[in-house]
């Protein structure tokens, strides 16, 4: 059995994108023992994925571009030095160079890398070992990275120590904003502090941390100088994310429970304070775990993880919340044989998104897809089941009279599958050019299959009608 696992990078854009644009394909990287993706980005009219292989391999990461499609477009192998290797992030630039940031082994010990390489595949410049970037990289400009700097020793300017600071992506400069421990001291508890995430939101820098000894966590605000703005009370349990929307910072916390994972997702003011719950499941049955959550111009983004204590099963969902509105949309996402999670990075505009999916199979290999969805966040050309509920209409499409469906492969030669947005009443008619009815049938199941084989080669009409919406699409038969 196939254990499936998302790694879902939602990625932020003004273009909007149709069904055109989804596509769910193997990524074409080879190599042994290929252990999936460290994370997908979208720069322009390109998306880029870097891949990791054999961790024991030296020449174990590739980077891979695809088109707005899906289509790959071409890789380039780049050298490791270290072994039993993990990136943790990486950023795509304006001019098509990469930056990505890890840690590792090798032959002196365990250390930490930042590499940025030009279009080319080659390296522009590093930091390894002594000096290295961890946690979250947040750009401020496309030459200018937010960062969490730690040197083992004197490096240049720097004297041993954990500073938060500015990278300059051209030249691999380090400019100090502050020294991290004259941060950490305005912690209100006391304690040793883990920084859980470093993130800039409208010019202000926020960075979460948590005491283990406490189980608790906070979150200072800082200005632009790293000076202190506002701190949280303690909050019990993990910090997993913080978010802005609109006037108003959104987080999420994860406390265990015995063997289950509760979470709590909830507003605090511009000060860190007033705290205001929208959803708590502390009192629930499921094991559920909540990735980080995003925004965009009009919603809020939850992934959201649901199984049982033995983990017998797992079902991933995401819910779209509208702060003013509550929960307007939630879409589950499970397979038959196989378990499914989410993490999400950036979001679109309504509800799409961009992922990673990734399994391992029977003899322990990685392997890696790509996923696209639709502005409803649906998912197509997979035996993955999306199950979509709608709390609130009113702000899902300004053309009420359409229903959203999906229509897959196109064109085809044996069957076709029309996908609804859920389970649901609805007639499904296929006609000729001439508007002869070929076929008709009618369902009450989220994913149809219409057997197309024996029909003539040439385009058909495909109309799908519920109680209050219509659907049309045409179909290319081959």
């Amino acid at each position: 059995m196939k254990h499936l696992l998302f790694l879902v990078t939602i990625c932020l854009s003004l273009v909007g994108f149709s069904q055109k644009t989804n596509f769910f394909q193997q990524a074409k990287v080879y190599f042994p023992n290929k252990y999936g993706c460290a994370g997908i980005e979208q720069m322009g009219n390109k998306i880029h994925s870097l891949y990791l292989g054999d961790k024991h391999s030296g020449n174990a990461m590739k980077w891979v571009e695809y088109d707005l499609s899906g289509n790959y477009l071409g890789e380039k192998s780049i050298n490791c030095p270290y072994s039993d290797y993990g990136v943790t992030n990486f950023k795509i630039f304006s001019d098509g160079g990469l930056l990505f940031n890890g840690w590792g082994d090798h032959s002196n010990g365990n250390g930490s890398f930042t590499y940025k390489l030009d279009s080319n595949g080659v390296v522009a410049w590093s930091l390894r070992d002594t000096i290295g970037i961890y946690r979250d990289l947040e750009m401020l400009d496309d030459s200018t990275i937010l960062c969490l700097v730690e040197s083992d020793k004197k490096y240049k300017h720097l004297l041993p120590g954990t500073y938060l600071a500015k990278l300059n992506s051209n030249s691999g400069i380090i400019e100090v904003i502050k020294e991290f421990g004259s941060i950490k001291r305005n912690l209100p508890h006391t304690g040793y502090a883990i920084t859980s995430q470093l993130k800039l939101i409208n010019d202000h820098i926020l960075i979460s941390f948590k005491v283990n000894s406490l189980d608790t966590s906070c979150i200072l605000k800082l200005n632009m100088n790293g000076e202190l703005l506002a701190t949280s009370e303690p909050i019990l349990g993990n910090l997993n994310s913080v978010e802005s929307f609109q006037d108003k910072y959104i987080l999420v916390r994860s406390k265990r429970f015995g063997d289950a994972m509760r979470s709590k997702t909830f507003t605090l003011d511009l000060t860190l304070k007033n705290e205001n719950v929208l959803f708590s499941n502390d009192t629930g049955t499921f094991h559920t775990a909540v990735g980080y959550i995003r925004s965009n111009s009009n919603l809020v983004l939850f992934p959201m993880q649901e199984s049982d204590s033995l983990r017998t099963y797992q079902r991933d969902y995401i819910k779209w919340y509208d702060p003013e509105k509550g929960l307007v949309r939630e879409c589950k996402y499970f397979d038959k044989d196989e378990k499914i999670g989410i993490t999400v990075f950036q979001a679109f505009p309504n509800y799409g998104y961009l992922a990673i999916a990734r399994y391992m199979d029977e003899n322990s290999n990685y392997f890696s897809y790509m996923l696209k969805t639709d502005s409803l966040g649906l998912v197509y050309n997979t035996d993955i089941i999306c199950d979509c509920k709608d709390y609130n209409t009113g702000i899902e499409s300004k053309e009420k009279s359409e229903l959203h469906i999906a229509v897959f492969p196109n064109p085809a030669s044996q069957r076709v599958v029309v996908q609804l947005p859920h389970d649901q009443k609805a007639e499904i008619t296929l006609r000729n050019t001439n508007g002869k009815v070929i076929e008709q049938q009618l369902t009450k199941v989220q994913r149809n299959e219409l057997d197309v084989s024996a029909l003539p080669r040439g385009i058909y009409l495909l109309e799908v009608k519920t109680e209050d919406l219509v659907g049309m699409r045409k179909i290319v038969v081959e």
